[in-house]
């Protein structure tokens, strides 16, 4: 996992501020604890009965706290994904740009292959099918990062390899 000090410096590249990077940092790494977040999940399962603590013991109790909540399920599992974008796009654009900032630098973290074309088809191949009816706003937001990781690639990928040996040390 890239670190976030990397996710908010590339952000505020970008021209999101520090504030939305790790809003979106929490909400894709540790979803559960983006209060916010928690009501629009239980608003969509139908438990807005519950408060947010009792929501995620139950989740946690029918054992689908992980396939709801966990670490970077954004990126692997389609309803938490289209949760998410949903979520995002009623905070706004930036939010939605840091979310594919991030998932698209941690995808660069997990691959061996540096060459950015291979790496951003390989990303695209993945969310694809995830993107939300294919809503034209997503994809533009999706092909602005795209363009904006492809300028930036091999110091991005240099910045993200380095910090991952210095972490693995």
């Amino acid at each position: 996992m890239t670190e976030w000090q990397l996710h908010n410096k590339w952000a505020i590249k970008l021209g999101i501020t520090r504030d939305v990077s790790e809003y979106v940092n929490r909400l894709i790494d540790f979803p559960h604890e983006v209060e916010d977040y928690v009501s629009f999940v239980k608003s969509r399962m139908k438990k807005d009965h519950m408060t947010n603590d009792e929501f995620i013991k139950i989740t946690k109790k029918l054992k689908i706290f992980h396939t709801v909540f966990g670490h970077d399920i954004g990126r692997t599992k389609k309803g938490p994904m289209k949760w998410q974008l949903e979520f995002l796009l009623q905070k706004g654009i930036d939010y939605v740009k840091a979310w594919y900032l991030h998932h698209l630098m941690d995808f660069i973290e997990n691959r061996e292959d540096d060459k950015v074309n291979n790496v951003l088809e390989k990303f695209c191949e993945k969310m694809k099918i995830k993107i939300l009816d294919n809503d034209n706003e997503l994809l533009r937001i999706r092909d602005l990062i795209l363009m904006f990781v492809k300028q930036n690639y091999y110091e991005m990928h240099k910045e993200i390899k380095d910090a991952r040996i210095k972490r693995n040390r």
